[in-house]
C-alpha cells in the first residue's frame, strides 16, 4: 500500500508543478526545507536520549498558534519531555521558531514513504501528536512501525472533509484503526470520525484548544507594547480588520473612510492573513490617498508617515509633518455627532434610531475594572509603561489613523487594541478564521457568511447574540455604524463574547491528561 500512495503522490505532484512553480517565483513560496520534506532530513535526536519525546505535527500558522498553552503546561509538569514542532507552511514555520525558541521546529516530511520513515528513524518519537487533521497514512503507518503511538488532538472534520473521505473509506478505516487517541472538538466531528471508521473506545470529545489559547486581559504586555507603538489613546475607537483576504482590506478601508471625519477617534488597523499580499496592500492604500503607517516602520526611527501622500487631496505637509484637514473638534472621550441635534450625522438604521445624548468610548464605567464583563482600553497609562521607540513623535503617529500590521505573529496581540472586529477570511471561499481572539477580548464582533472552517464555534457566538455575520459592504458599514452610535449595545455584544470563551475553556487539561496516557508507566512515577 506505501508504495501505490507513493505513486499517487508523485503523479499529484507532477500535475501540480506548473502550479507550484508559478507561486514559488511569483509569492516565494514553496521555495525551502526540500531536504526535510523530500528526503525526511529533519533534525536529529541524540541516540543518548531516552526520555519521552514528543514530535507535534501542525500545518500552519493556526495550529502552531493553539498549541501555546499545550506546550506552557507540559513545560510547567513534565519538563523531562522532549518535544519538537513541525509545519508544512512557511509563515507556520516562521512563527513556531519565534514563539517557541526553546522547540526545535522544522518543516514536516511530505507522505512518502522513505521521507517519513527516515524522518522517524533520526526523531525516534514516543507519541506522535497529529493537529486538528493531518491523517497522512504513510506518516502514521511509519509512526507504528517505530513503537511510537498516535494522538490527534483539537481534532475537526468539516463536512466537505468527511464528503471527500467517504470516497476513500476502505484506506481511511485502515488508518484510523492505527491512531491511539482522538481528542476532538465538538460531538459533531466525533460522529463524522466514527462513521469512518475511526474505533469509539479511542474516541474522546474535549472541546476546542482554541478557546484556552485566547488571551482575555487587554492589559497583557504584548497589547500595550503595541498600543503604545501605534500611539493609540483612551479615546480612541480602534476598528480592526484582521486576517484577511481580498477584498476584504478594501471593504474595510471604504468603511473606515465613510466614518473618519465624522468620528475623529476612529482609527484602523489592518492585518492581512498572508505575507505575500502586504505589498498588494500597501498598493490599496496609497491609492486611498488617505495618511497611512506600516507597523514595521514603527520600530525602525522613521520621522513621518509615507511622505509620498504629502501632496495627495486632502493632505497638507506642515513642518515635515502630516496633517490632514481641519476634522471636527470633539471633547477627549466623546464621539463627535452623539448629542442630540448634531449636525452631520448619517441616517441611522431602523434599530438604531434611539440614540444616546452623550456617548463615552470607552467610558469610564468600561474602563476601571478588569473582568470579563469590562471591555477596557488598552492605552492607559501603566506605572511601567516606556515610550516605544520609532516614531518618536506622537503627533506624527496620530495623524496617520490607518495601520497596515506586514508582520506575522502579532494579531493575537493586535486584537487586543480593537473594539470593533472583523475577522477575514470570512467573504470569499477561504471558509474564516479564528473569530474567537477578538471574542475573547470583549470586542464587538463581525465576520463574513464564509465560515464553514469555525462552523461550531460561529453556531455558538449566534446563539448567544455574541457576533454578527455581514453579507455585504453594506452590512459590515451598518454594523460599525451600530457600534460607533450605541456604544452600550456593542460593549454588551463584547461581552456575551467574552463570557463565552471563559465557559469554554478547559480542553488543554482534558488533552494533556490524554497525552499522559499514552507515555509508558515508568517515565510517569
Amino acid at each position: 500500500m506505501a508504495w501505490l500512495l507513493n505513486l499517487g503522490y508523485l503523479v499529484l505532484l507532477v500535475l501540480a508543478a506548473p502550479w507550484l512553480l508559478w507561486r514559488a517565483i511569483r509569492q516565494g513560496k514553496y521555495r525551502a526545507g526540500y531536504r526535510e520534506k523530500l528526503f525526511g532530513l529533519v533534525p536529529e535526536r541524540s541516540r543518548e536520549d531516552s526520555l519521552p519525546c514528543i514530535w507535534f505535527h501542525a500545518v500552519s500558522v493556526g495550529e502552531v498558534n493553539l498549541l501555546a498553552p499545550l506546550l506552557r503546561r507540559i513545560a510547567s509538569e513534565r519538563p523531562e519531555w522532549k518535544c519538537l514542532l513541525s509545519t508544512t507552511t512557511a509563515t507556520g514555520l516562521a512563527l513556531a521558531r519565534k514563539k517557541y525558541p526553546e522547540i526545535v521546529s522544522f518543516y514536516g516530511p511530505l507522505d512518502f514513504s522513505w521521507a517519513v520513515w527516515r524522518a522517524m528513524q533520526r526523531i525516534r518519537p514516543t507519541v506522535l501528536v497529529l493537529v486538528e487533521l493531518e491523517l497522512w497514512p504513510n506518516l502514521i503507518r511509519a509512526a507504528r512501525r517505530a513503537g511510537a503511538k498516535v494522538a490527534l488532538i483539537n481534532g475537526r472534520l468539516s463536512q466537505r472533509s468527511f464528503r471527500g473521505y467517504r470516497w476513500l473509506k476502505p484506506l481511511m478505516r485502515w488508518v484510523l484503526r492505527q491512531v491511539d487517541l482522538f481528542a476532538v472538538q465538538t460531538a459533531e466531528y466525533a460522529e463524522r470520525f466514527l462513521a469512518l471508521g475511526a474505533p469509539s473506545h479511542r474516541l474522546v470529545i474535549t472541546g476546542s484548544m482554541k478557546f484556552d489559547g485566547a488571551q482575555t486581559d487587554r492589559f497583557n504586555p504584548a497589547t500595550q507594547r503595541l498600543a503604545q507603538l501605534a500611539g493609540f489613546q483612551p479615546q480612541d475607537i480602534i476598528f480592526l480588520a484582521g486576517s484577511t483576504q481580498a477584498p476584504e482590506e478594501a471593504m474595510a478601508l471604504d468603511t473606515f473612510r465613510q466614518f473618519m471625519d465624522q468620528w475623529p477617534q476612529l482609527r484602523l488597523v489592518l492585518v492581512p492573513r498572508h505575507p505575500e499580499r502586504f505589498e498588494e496592500v500597501v498598493r490599496l492604500l496609497k491609492e486611498s490617498g488617505l495618511p497611512w503607517m506600516r507597523r514595521t516602520d514603527l520600530e525602525k526611527g522613521g520621522s513621518e508617515p509615507y511622505s509620498d501622500l504629502h501632496t495627495r487631496k486632502g493632505i497638507q505637509s506642515v513642518s515635515g509633518s502630516v496633517l490632514p484637514q481641519s476634522a471636527p473638534a470633539t471633547s477627549p472621550g466623546k464621539l463627535p455627532g452623539a448629542a442630540a441635534g448634531s449636525s452631520g450625522q448619517a441616517d441611522p438604521q431602523p434599530e438604531t434610531t434611539q440614540r444616546a445624548q452623550t456617548l463615552d468610548w470607552p467610558g469610564d464605567e468600561l474602563v476601571a475594572v478588569r473582568k470579563p464583563s469590562d471591555v477596557p482600553s488598552v492605552c492607559q497609562a501603566s506605572s511601567h509603561s516606556e515610550e516605544p521607540t520609532g516614531f518618536k513623535d506622537a503627533d506624527l503617529r496620530r495623524r496617520a489613523r490607518i495601520l497596515l500590521v506586514d508582520t506575522v505573529g502579532e494579531l493575537a496581540a493586535w486584537w487586543g487594541t480593537a473594539h470593533i472586529a472583523f475577522v477575514g477570511g470570512s467573504m470569499g471561499r477561504r471558509g474564516g478564521q479564528n473569530m474567537i481572539e477578538p471574542a475573547a477580548y470583549g470586542a464587538a464582533v463581525c465576520f463574513g457568511p464564509n465560515t464553514h472552517n469555525f462552523r461550531d464555534i460561529v453556531s455558538m457566538l449566534l446563539a448567544r447574540q455574541a457576533a454578527v455575520v455581514v453579507h455585504s459592504q453594506e452590512e459590515l458599514t451598518a454594523f460599525v455604524r451600530r457600534c460607533l452610535e450605541e456604544p452600550t449595545w456593542a460593549a454588551q455584544l463584547g461581552q456575551r463574547a467574552q463570557a463565552l470563551v471563559f465557559e469554554q475553556q478547559g480542553a488543554t487539561e482534558q488533552t494533556f491528561r490524554l497525552l499522559c496516557t499514552l507515555i509508558p508507566d515508568r517515565y510517569l512515577s
